[in-house]
């Protein structure tokens, strides 16, 4: 498969991982973190809220999703690239 364009996250904003990429919900995925600022990942069908636990991704690391995961938002307080693809 071909490597997907990156995801950009503007800051403070919750971005839609699947929605972004094109990848079928509920498929597993690799994130890589292109950035030296940090994002948190949630992996739940519909943009998280406060009350939501998160997982949180550093500069340079990846993070794999759940098996079959409902939703993969991203969210930074900086602007973060982030390189996904299919696990």
């Amino acid at each position: 498969m071909a490597q997907l364009p990156p995801v950009i996250l503007p800051r403070h904003t919750w971005v839609d991982i699947y929605a972004e990429t094109g990848i079928a919900v509920g498929t597993k995925v690799i994130i890589h973190n292109n950035s030296s600022s940090d994002a948190i990942l949630a992996d739940i069908a519909t943009k998280p809220d406060k009350g939501y636990g998160f997982d949180n991704i550093q500069p340079y690391e990846y993070l794999v999703s759940a098996d079959t995961p409902s939703g993969v938002w991203a969210k930074s307080d900086r602007k973060v690239t982030l390189q996904v693809r299919e696990a």
